[in-house]
């Protein structure tokens, strides 16, 4: 598959799982839904290629869907925050050295939650639809991840929903979510 499509596939999985979650549609029209947004957004897909690509695409709103409902009620969706930026210095472990400018610019997140108990932080999500297994953050999104939170009181962590084949023919497609939270404290 071209590596084009991928970015599609996963602005198509977050609306969908969004509509799902914002209970504007059911799952299945959410679905639905997602599908034609990825099928009209590229003339690349057809054939056995879009088909494909809309098994993986359902896979990949069911599991995000599951996995997000439990995280509690949405807030925000793909929400911009003006901020100051911050160069960041990694030290080493959890331990980064902040630099202030003066200037602003925006940030995006992709989901914002409120969780069913009050004493919880609000949950910022970053999602990222994968076809490997990561080992790790990457360090682009790490310093994204620190931006939030040293911009604001909320909980910041990264959904990697990973989509695998199975079978003989591959034929089978599931998604694994793999969660990952940066801890911004300062040891001493």
């Amino acid at each position: 598959m071209n590596n084009i499509i991928y970015p599609q596939i996963g602005n198509a999985a977050q609306h969908g799982i969004f509509l799902a979650l914002a209970k504007e549609k059911s799952l299945k029209d959410a679905i639905t839904e997602s599908q034609l947004m990825l099928k009209y957004s590229t003339r690349k897909l057809k054939g056995k290629n879009y088909y494909d690509c809309s098994q993986q695409l359902e896979s990949i709103i069911r599991r995000g869907y599951f996995e997000f409902s439990r995280l509690g009620t949405i807030t925000s969706y793909q929400k911009s925050k003006k901020i100051n930026d911050i160069k960041l210095k990694f030290v080493n472990k959890n331990k980064w050295a902040v630099i202030k400018k003066n200037s602003k610019r925006h940030i995006r997140f992709d989901f914002e939650f409120m969780p069913a108990s009050k004493k919880l932080k609000n949950i910022l999500l970053e999602l990222k639809v994968v076809w490997k297994t990561p080992k790790k953050v990457s360090n682009r999104i790490q310093k994204q991840l620190i931006t939030y939170s040293k911009n604001s009181s909320k909980r910041c962590i990264v959904c990697f929903l990973v989509v695998k084949r199975f079978g003989k023919k591959a034929s089978f497609i599931n998604t694994f979510p793999y969660w990952f939270e940066i801890n911004t404290r300062k040891t001493s």
